[in-house]
């Protein structure tokens, strides 16, 4: 679990890098991003998009679940009535 967290967040970060179009320099070590808000932009967008898909995902499970739940209810309550009034 450790190795998959460190690994996501060493591939943000090369993400990261790669959509602000970043320069590194050696000489006098220096790292420029041409473009950042770009990349904090990206970020925020699919971090928002993951947020409602979650949140559907979620929605439609409960209500799934309660609609199933409830149809069970009337199933077995209608096999009840039919059984005691055999």
């Amino acid at each position: 679990m450790e190795m998959k967290i460190s690994l996501s967040i060493i591939i943000l970060i090369i993400l990261f890098a790669f959509i602000a179009h970043t320069r590194i320099q050696f000489s006098p070590f220096k790292i420029h991003f041409y473009k950042p808000l770009l990349s904090i932009g990206t970020f925020l967008v699919v971090f928002g998009i993951f947020f409602i898909s979650y949140h559907f995902h979620r929605e439609g499970l409960i209500k799934g679940y309660g609609e199933g739940c409830e149809d069970m209810r009337i199933e077995v309550t209608k096999l009840l009535k039919e059984t005691r009034d055999e």
